[in-house]
C-alpha cells in the first residue's frame, strides 16, 4: 500500500536477493486438488503435474479456460510454461487462505493426498524433485487474513466449517518439513494480525 512506485513485493525481493524472480502465482486457487474445472485447474497438484509432464497436450484444459477471458491466468500460465526447469535453482511455494476458505481438510500426519491441503503440498514437492531433484524448495506458511463479505467480516483466526483455523493449515506444513526436510517459514511471525491490517 501506499507509494511502492507500482512494485509489487515480488520486485522487492529480487531487489533484494539480486535474482531473477518468475511470479507465477494464480489467485483463488488451492493446494489441494478439488474439482478438474475452472480454478481448480490451477491447484498446486495440477501445476505441478503439468510441470513434469512430457506430454504437450497436459496444459490444454488449462490453456482452454484461461484463453476464455480469464486474462491474469492467461498472462501467469505463458510465464510458467516457458519456465526452462533445468535452470531454476529455487521455488517458493505458498497457499493456505483459499483452502481455509473453502474448508479443505488437512492430514493426520505425512501423505501425499491430493485432496486435503498438506498433501496436495507434499504431493506436487514430490512430482517436482522427482523430475528436478537439483530444485532448492521452500513453503511458506499461511498467515492472517481477513475479509469482509456480504457485510459478515472473516478472519483466520476463527474456526472454518472444517473446524480449522489457519494456523492449523501452518501447523499440518510440519508432516511436510519433517518427511521431505523442506525450509518451511513460519509466515504467522510476520506481525500481521487484526491490529496491522487495516
Amino acid at each position: 500500500t501506499g507509494n511502492n512506485d507500482g512494485l509489487s513485493y515480488v520486485n522487492y525481493a529480487a531487489q533484494y536477493l539480486n535474482a531473477d524472480i518468475e511470479s507465477v502465482g494464480f489467485g483463488s486457487t488451492t493446494a489441494a486438488k478439488v474439482s478438474n474445472t475452472g480454478t481448480g485447474l490451477f491447484c498446486f497438484p495440477n501445476l505441478c503435474d503439468c510441470i513434469v509432464s512430457d506430454d504437450p497436450t497436459a496444459w490444454d484444459s488449462l490453456d482452454s479456460w484461461a484463453a476464455s477471458g480469464n486474462t491474469s491466468y492467461a498472462e501467469h500460465l505463458t510465464r510458467l510454461k516457458a519456465v526452462d526447469w533445468s535452470q531454476i535453482k529455487a521455488i517458493s511455494i505458498l497457499y493456505g487462505a483459499n483452502d481455509w476458505a473453502q474448508d479443505i481438510p488437512v492430514g493426520n500426519d505425512y501423505n501425499v493426498t491430493p485432496g486435503n491441503y498438506d498433501g496436495g503440498i507434499a504431493y506436487g514437492i514430490t512430482q517436482l524433485l522427482t523430475k528436478y531433484p537439483h530444485l532448492q524448495v521452500m513453503v511458506l506458511s499461511p498467515f492472517y487474513r481477513s475479509r469482509t463479505t456480504g457485510g459478515e467480516t472473516v478472519i483466520s483466526d476463527d474456526a472454518n466449517g472444517a473446524g480449522l483455523t489457519m494456523m492449523d493449515y501452518a501447523e499440518s506444513l510440519k508432516n511436510v518439513q519433517k518427511k521431505l526436510h523442506v525450509p518451511v517459514v513460519d509466515s504467522g511471525n510476520w506481525g500481521i494480525n487484526y491490529l496491522t491490517m487495516k
